[in-house]
């Protein structure tokens, strides 16, 4: 079962052995285990923070939000930052792992903002 009903459950009732390993191996053989770290250590910098807060960007965005993802930003704090919000989706269930979790789901909504911003 992939769904959010087992939030806070074991990840290995969530997952198969084989998939967080794969998972994993994407990150080891790859070398990118360091960078897709280093968000949430810059995250925590109260100095990035400051800075961050008060950049903007005004390319087109799409936005799934899933329900289940520990640090969820309201739509309201999102538009701050992103102007140009051409597509929001709130998903029925899902979080962190939303592309392991709901891949449907995740892979529909990168479809509709790609027709959304022309590119199809």
């Amino acid at each position: 079962n992939r769904s959010s009903d087992l939030k806070g459950a074991p990840m290995e009732t969530r997952f198969t052995f084989d998939e967080i390993l794969t998972n994993i191996s994407i990150y080891w053989f790859t070398q990118t285990a360091s960078s897709s770290a280093r968000l949430y250590k810059e995250s925590a910098s109260s100095k990035l923070d400051s800075k961050v807060s008060k950049c903007s960007t005004h390319v087109p965005v799409g936005f799934c939000d899933f329900p289940d993802e520990g640090l969820r930003c309201p739509k309201s704090l999102v538009q701050n930052r992103f102007t140009n919000i051409v597509h929001w989706t709130t998903a029925d269930k899902g979080g962190h792992f939303a592309a392991m979790e709901q891949p449907e789901v995740l892979a529909d909504d990168v479809c509709k903002f790609c027709e959304v911003i022309g590119y199809t």
